[in-house]
């Protein structure tokens, strides 16, 4: 289960199969790489499954059917070797987000957005007031997380209150994560989306250097500060402090998914601009 993000600049192949059939087409792909993966190659032909696509009705199809169908739809059409979304790979528009999203994810993520609301026109600004504001509080990053959530690792969302305007407002992290994966049909979207992205990696970064951590060839040092006179409790605290925070966000297979699909929503830009390229989102 996750969100998938379709790079759409209505290309043959896009404008060949529409939204929902392009889609549909990736589904079939996943759901193909996963029969190989988990069952006995002896079985496969004798596997069926239903596929499921948001708008579109539940299809019932067996391991060879599904092989049949993506033969050529895998192998792209020459146009993907130099659109800008795809990186001269076959279907290289195409992203992938894993549910449940990692608690490390999200605590970053509402850090960034609580930063930046309250500085008047900033990105964390403008989206609150166009797109988090109005999120549903029905929304199922509300509920659906927790240990036997599927959507987020962590139990509750998070929370901040904060006055501007002489008025006080509420933020928490379900209307951010919800927001972050919206849909983006129109240029002005895609133009925020990019930005918003690019700033959040900035201090995904920022964190990672603050840790201390350089890796030079196969040697990894850590720095800390240790104070004046030394306090080797002190130290002992900031170097666990220093690698908790660097594994997790090395180890955060969201943050690495959200990069990929950062970069495409980036490589947009210009075409969204000129020629109303938008973000097909499915999640």
């Amino acid at each position: 289960m996750g969100a998938d993000f379709i790079g759409w600049r209505n290309c043959p192949l896009q404008a060949e199969l529409g939204p929902q059939g392009f889609l549909g087409k990736l589904k079939l792909r996943a759901y193909k790489a996963v029969i190989e993966e988990r069952v006995p190659q002896d079985r496969w032909e004798t596997i069926e499954v239903v596929v499921r696509v948001t708008g579109r009705s539940d299809r019932q199809l067996r391991y060879g059917a599904i092989c049949s169908e993506l033969q050529a739809f895998e192998q792209g059409i020459p146009e993907c070797a130099t659109c800008p979304l795809a990186g001269g790979k076959p279907l290289g528009c195409y992203r992938y987000v894993t549910y449940p999203v990692d608690a490390i994810t999200e605590r970053l993520l509402f850090e960034f957005f609580v930063e930046g609301v309250k500085v008047p026109g900033s990105i964390a600004d403008q989206l609150y007031r166009d797109v988090v504001s109005c999120v549903d509080e029905e929304s199922g990053w509300y509920g659906n997380r927790g240990e036997d959530g599927a959507l987020a690792k962590l139990d509750q969302p998070l929370e901040h209150v904060w006055a501007s305007d002489g008025e006080d407002h509420h933020i928490d992290s379900a209307r951010v994560m919800t927001a972050a994966f919206i849909p983006l049909d129109e240029t002005a979207l895609v133009v925020a989306y990019a930005l918003f992205w690019v700033e959040f990696f900035q201090l995904v970064d920022r964190k990672i250097a603050s840790t201390g951590l350089r890796v030079e060839g196969d040697a990894v040092e850590l720095h800390v500060e240790g104070g004046n006179p030394l306090d080797a409790e002190r130290i002992a605290q900031r170097v666990t402090n220093s690698l908790t925070l660097a594994q997790e966000i090395f180890g955060s297979q969201t943050l690495g998914e959200l990069r990929h699909v950062a970069a495409m929503i980036v490589a947009a830009v210009d075409g969204a601009v000129e020629d109303e390229w938008t973000i097909v989102v499915d999640g």
